[in-house]
């Protein structure tokens, strides 16, 4: 019970950004292994393949490449989410959430996010599986919901912006 009360005195007494900080470096780890995955994913989805799936030399010739062609671009495109959420992060530590730097960054995000839906409707045709449709609804409803908050924080920083005038 006492370090219970100790960690939470220290919590209160620090900077109160731990947990941004602390989730700025899971987003770096997350990169990195995002990047390993990339490079390693033709041996992966070898392997997967292989091992999950009934060994069918059509299945594998059929499902293999259009996997790599359906991943490859979404890895790519979430290694770009991650940057841009780090970027807005780095803002909400130094107490710098609302400004233009993050409205573009909330953007971008809904953008990538579009696209991956784009992907993903493209993949119905070529990847028979329950997941594709569900990612597609997913990433659709994500990209709806990241603009809608990219023109809130666009509102909230011209809202700012006018009371920092006003003095």
């Amino acid at each position: 019970m006492k370090l219970y009360r100790k960690v939470l005195g220290f919590l209160k007494i620090a900077d109160k950004k731990w947990f941004p900080a602390l989730l700025e470096k899971a987003i770096v780890l997350s990169m990195i292994g995002g990047s390993i995955i990339l490079l390693a994913l033709p041996y992966i989805l070898d392997l997967w393949m292989k091992h999950y799936q009934v060994y069918d030399q059509t299945y594998y010739n059929n499902y293999y490449m259009p996997s790599l062609m359906i991943l490859y671009p979404s890895g790519l495109i979430g290694l770009g989410i991650l940057f841009q959420a780090r970027g807005i992060l780095k803002k909400v530590i130094l107490s710098e959430p609302f400004v233009a730097e993050n409205v573009k960054r909330i953007k971008y995000i809904a953008r990538f996010t579009a696209m991956l839906c784009g992907i993903y409707a493209i993949a119905l045709f070529c990847i028979h599986s329950v997941f594709v449709p569900i990612l597609f609804i997913v990433f659709g409803l994500t990209a709806l919901f990241t603009s809608v908050f990219g023109e809130l924080f666009a509102r909230a920083v011209q809202y700012k912006e006018e009371n920092d005038f006003t003095i």
